[in-house]
């Protein structure tokens, strides 16, 4: 059952010291601290059998005992009050310290081994039971608090307990006999229990070490989690589920004013008071799990000295590295000096697009005027430069428009109205409108709309896009092509397609085609003119209505333009 030539070689030189040495050390500091209470408890469990045993024993041999075992106790008292704090830490230290505890605790057993030659010869009936039971209590003491140290625990319960079982057979009497079948019950019993309390101890230790060592993990990850964050450029705070700071970076401090020391702890509000704003960040947040995307807010931050603080924000859940609650990161980029720079901008660009729309428009209806009187009374070469005046003021008109729009929509000044529109008469009116156009360049338009089909959008903004379409359409189309416009229900969205035939767009340039000033056929781009923002307006515009705009094409074929508007609700 127990390996006990294992366990003696064990006794004074551990194997375990090179193999486990933390679980080693562990053992030492058990054993000392159980010491703290067991050696006391020895002390008076000896002088109560000097008591009990003073009338029936000579009391020479019986005060040299207790005299013994108190020097033994008060030496073990000794030696645990010296144990060197550095345990677990040097291996020397550790087994000296092991060697001392196991040298008193060996001595205290054959101390108690002596009382059986003591106490039972010659003795009676009686004070061998009690002698039995006293014993038997010292060695379940010691399975308890020797235990952690199985080697140590089974040579002490063996010491104390075999020497009784030896001499009660020797007595060759049957409640004797009876003695010793019970005392070496009772030792397999002790036997049982330290080797229990020693493994369950080792389970216990492995459990704590891998807590520590886990803990030490998680306290390195969040190191490292932090680290980062204090290595971005831009500010930076980590909250909590109230809202409250848990961490902010150096750029934080700088750029807001507040010191680590004096944020950490207090709600955000600190430098985000508008509570509309956290109803902002709680949308985005809901929006960024639905869609698995996370859009930036533009949010005003308050520093320390008042100041207002324009920043676009980006805020994501993340999971505490130490394993606590879910945290929340907001990162500010401060965008003030941008935002300041693009006001100036929009203004500079509004201003100079009034003052050149104004006189454009009037040069533009006098050249028309011009264009529509009798055109006998000019020659041939007048009336060429009449039209391409008309054609160059017109274009420039166009510009300065697109110009115009491009900035409401940058500054969130161009208003919508939307309303319930019924797709194909706003298709036949935009086919109407570029008609002319296309019979000078020679190309014929089609449409194949249901009826039915019904849009809450701004009409005007929609027959923006579409003339943007055709007009692109029209204008790269060979004569005697046609140019096709469907309209489909997908959905619940609605997509409108314009279709032509011309040279088409390679597949690297489809990605660009709606940037600003890109023209996506170069030489007829050069050829037909254009601004390179028509097709910029007509993303922006069917974005802020709820849709969108693409492109597909073959090379050599064509291309199909769409926008994909959300349907009316019936």
């Amino acid at each position: 059952m127990l390996n006990f030539s294992r366990h003696l070689v064990a006794l004074w030189s551990p194997p375990d010291l090179d193999a486990r040495p933390t679980l080693f050390a562990a053992q030492v500091r058990a054993l000392y601290e159980g010491s703290r209470t067991s050696v006391p408890f020895g002390a008076v469990v000896g002088a109560f059998l000097v008591w009990a045993y003073w009338e029936s024993v000579a009391a020479t041999p019986l005060l040299a005992w207790f005299a013994t075992l108190l020097v033994v106790s008060a030496l073990r008292w000794g030696a645990q009050a010296r144990t060197p704090r550095a345990i677990a830490l040097d291996r020397r230290l550790t087994l000296q310290a092991y060697r001392v505890l196991a040298a008193g605790v060996i001595a205290a057993a054959l101390v108690w081994a002596a009382t059986c030659v003591m106490v039972l010869e010659p003795s009676d009936a009686r004070s061998r039971l009690m002698l039995g039971l006293l014993l038997c209590g010292i060695t379940a003491g010691a399975a308890g608090t020797l235990g952690p140290r199985l080697p140590l625990a089974i040579a002490f319960i063996s010491i104390v307990l075999l020497p009784y079982v030896l001499l009660m057979f020797a007595t060759v009497e049957v409640a004797g006999v009876r003695l010793a079948l019970l005392g070496m019950l009772f030792w397999t019993g002790m036997a049982l229990v330290a080797r229990n309390t020693a493994r369950t101890f080792a389970s216990a230790e492995e459990l704590r070490l891998n807590s520590e060592a886990h803990a030490a993990d998680l306290a390195a990850e969040r190191n490292r989690f932090f680290a980062l964050i204090e290595a971005l450029p831009d500010p930076l705070t980590v909250l909590d589920q109230d809202r409250r700071i848990v961490h902010i970076n150096r750029a934080f401090e700088t750029t807001f004013g507040w010191d680590a020391g004096d944020a950490i702890g207090r709600t955000a509000d600190l430098v985000l008071p508008d509570p509309k704003a956290w109803i902002a960040v709680a949308e985005t947040l809901r929006l960024g799990m639905l869609a698995g995307a996370r859009p930036p807010l533009e949010l005003t931050f308050r520093s320390q000295d008042g100041r207002a603080i324009e920043c676009e924000v980006s805020v994501r859940r993340v999971a505490d590295p130490a394993g606590g609650p879910v945290l929340y990161m907001l990162r500010a980029h401060d965008v003030t000096e941008r935002k300041r720079m693009q006001r100036l901008q929009d203004r500079f660009v509004s201003t100079v697009s009034h003052e050149l729309r104004t006189p454009l428009t009037a040069l533009s209806g006098a050249i028309r005027l011009l264009e529509a009187q009798d055109a006998k009374a000019r020659s041939a070469q007048q009336a060429e430069l009449v039209r391409i005046a008309r054609r160059n003021s017109d274009r420039l008109l166009r510009l300065v428009n697109d110009i115009l729009d491009l900035s409401r929509m940058s500054s969130g000044r161009l208003l919508l109205e939307p309303t319930d529109v019924e797709v194909a008469p706003l298709i036949a009116e935009a086919v109407r409108s570029i008609e002319p156009f296309a019979k000078e360049m020679a190309v014929r338009l089609g449409v194949h709309s249901p009826p039915q089909l019904t849009l809450f959008i701004d009409p005007q903004r929609l027959e923006q896009i579409l003339l943007n379409f055709l007009s692109n359409a029209v204008k790269y189309s060979p004569p005697g092509s046609e140019v096709v416009v469907t309209a489909e229900r997908l959905d619940g969205r609605v997509r409108i397609t314009v279709n032509d035939r011309g040279p088409g767009i390679a597949p690297e340039h489809l990605e660009s085609v709606f940037e600003s000033f890109v023209q996506i056929h170069t030489q007829d781009a050069r050829r037909q003119g254009g601004s390179g923002l028509g097709l910029t307006i007509a993303r922006a515009l069917a974005e802020q209505m709820g849709g969108l705009v693409g492109v597909e094409s073959t090379p050599g074929e064509g291309s199909r333009f769409f926008v994909e508007l959300p349907e009316a609700l019936p």
